[in-house]
């Protein structure tokens, strides 16, 4: 038996019924190993809960969510099914999904920080960058680990507290190398509208600084020969007249 709301969900309702189908017909991936397990669960009055695609009558799949359960407190051989469409709830969680790996795999590093200060995510190159590859280094430590609470962290957060974007640049130094990275954060706020922390985002920017140096040191040594070859000129230009005289 059937309710006419699962005719049209299935579009079966100028057909009229379900006569002479089975569950296969109306749910992929039903095997006869599935409903031995759906009846072994029933008869210990319990539940189930799957999610599969449902096959429609033009051949089109849909995502639900099926509650699979007996029909009374007796044993019976009776199983009800009742389905919803979950189709926007999987893609929302595909589009997640997607994020979720742009994010771990970018070479960007991406971390989510509470309002503490304290990181409570962070993508691989954030781990790498930070943590030397060590998870356990980065996720769960403070940012006045790595960034002075008084110019940069305390700034930033008071920053996320008004809503506002912050972002800076700092010159990192240790015994092996020096450089340069660019910090910026924005709020990261739900669906609600509530502030839950910050998204933070590191980007290595030594290459282009020193990029940046060397063009400036260039441009500083073109001016400087400049103005050296104008005053030797300058100077040689009354002995050249005294010469010639």
């Amino acid at each position: 038996t059937y309710n006419t709301r699962a005719l049209g969900f299935f579009r079966y309702e100028k057909i009229g019924s379900f006569e002479g189908l089975t569950i296969h017909a109306l749910i992929a991936g039903v095997t006869d190993s599935l409903l031995g397990n759906i009846g072994s669960v029933i008869q210990e009055r319990r539940y189930m809960r799957i999610q599969a695609f449902a096959i429609k009558l033009d051949e089109t799949f849909l995502a639900v969510e099926m509650i699979v359960m007996g029909t009374s407190k007796d044993t019976s051989d009776t199983v009800c099914y009742m389905i919803r469409d979950i189709q926007a709830r999987r893609h929302a969680e595909q589009t997640l999904l997607s994020a979720f790996h742009a994010m771990d795999n970018t070479d960007s590093s991406i971390g989510i920080v509470d309002l503490d200060g304290k990181i409570t995510y962070a993508n691989r190159t954030m781990i790498l960058m930070l943590g030397k590859g060590q998870e356990s280094n980065v996720v769960g430590q403070k940012l006045t680990t790595w960034f002075d609470n008084t110019k940069i962290v305390t700034p930033m957060i008071e920053s996320i507290m008004r809503g506002e974007r912050w972002t800076t640049e700092q010159r990192i130094s240790d015994e092996e190398n020096a450089g340069f990275m660019q910090i910026s954060v924005v709020p990261d706020i739900n669906e609600d509208g509530q502030l839950l922390g910050m998204v933070l985002s590191i980007v290595d920017t030594t290459d282009r600084r020193r990029a940046e140096i060397a063009e400036y040191q260039l441009e500083r040594d073109r001016v400087m020969m400049e103005s050296l070859s104008e005053a030797c000129h300058a100077i040689g230009q009354p002995a050249t007249v005294l010469l010639t005289s």
